[in-house]
């Protein structure tokens, strides 16, 4: 790791931004690339910045998330359930109902956070559209593939 992202210091142009991703079966991919660009920028930032695109194992399939990983031009990193389970400490919207469907209370914010890993956090909290939802993380050095 680098002394600038030991300190958390990136330099400009840097891309440590985990798009977090969710959708219903058979969403349409605009409607994902959309809210993945409203929530970059309601946070202030560039889709530059983005480095990868995570979800559940699950939703790993759906033509929309890998359609938002191509637009992003940007890795699909997926994870189990399992894995996701293991950030619901550092959620910030956790859902029960999430949690019935698919095993984990959140699968955006989850996966943003599992590919973020230990030392990053969440910048945007889950957003919703009518079938999608999108989180951000910024993650301290660049997701491991």
């Amino acid at each position: 790791m680098t002394a600038a992202a030991a300190s958390g210091h990136q330099p400009h142009g840097a891309r440590l931004v985990i798009v977090g991703a969710g959708c219903s079966q058979g969403c349409a991919s605009a409607e994902l690339i959309s809210l993945a660009g409203a929530a970059l920028e309601e946070a202030g930032l560039p889709a530059e910045a983005v480095a990868a695109i995570a979800t559940l194992d699950l939703k790993a399939g759906e033509a929309a998330i890998g359609a938002l990983a191509a637009h992003f031009g940007v890795p699909l990193l997926a994870f189990g359930a399992t894995r996701l389970e293991q950030e619901t400490p550092r959620l910030a919207t956790p859902s029960a109902r999430v949690f019935a469907a698919v095993g984990c209370h959140s699968v955006c914010e989850g996966a943003a956070l599992a590919a973020a890993g230990p030392g990053g956090h969440l910048v945007l909290a889950r957003r919703k559209s009518a079938r999608a939802a999108i989180a951000l993380a910024a993650a301290m050095a660049l997701p491991q593939e």
